[in-house]
C-alpha cells in the first residue's frame, strides 16, 4: 500500500521532489538532510550578498552613503539565526542507522 503523502498546501516543487525521493527509494530523513544542506548552501549565499551590500552602501562617493546601516544589521541578525536554526535541524533529523 503506497501511502500518499501529497497535501493542498504542498507546491509543486515540493511534490517532484518527493517522487524524486520515491524513485531513487530514499527515506524521508535523507531527503530533509539534503534539503536542509541546500538551505545551507544558500545561508552562505545570502551571506556574501549581505557583505556585498554593506560594502556597496558604505561607498562614499554617492547619495545613498550609509543609507541601509540599520537594514543590514537586521539582515546579519537574520542571517545569523537562519545559520543556527539550520544547524540546530541538522542535528534533530535522525541519520542513517538511527
Amino acid at each position: 500500500m503506497k501511502i500518499n503523502l501529497y497535501t493542498p498546501l504542498e507546491t509543486e516543487e515540493t511534490r517532484a521532489y518527493i517522487h524524486y525521493g520515491e524513485e531513487k527509494n530514499m527515506d524521508v530523513n535523507k531527503l530533509k538532510h539534503e534539503v536542509l544542506d541546500e538551505m545551507a548552501d544558500t545561508e552562505v549565499t545570502l551571506r556574501s550578498q549581505v557583505e556585498l551590500l554593506e560594502a556597496l552602501d558604505q561607498y562614499a562617493h554617492h547619495s545613498g552613503y550609509y543609507d541601509l546601516h540599520d537594514q543590514l544589521n537586521t539582515f546579519r541578525s537574520l542571517v545569523t539565526n537562519l545559520q543556527s536554526v539550520i544547524a540546530r535541524s541538522k542535528l534533530i533529523v535522525p541519520t542513517e542507522g538511527k
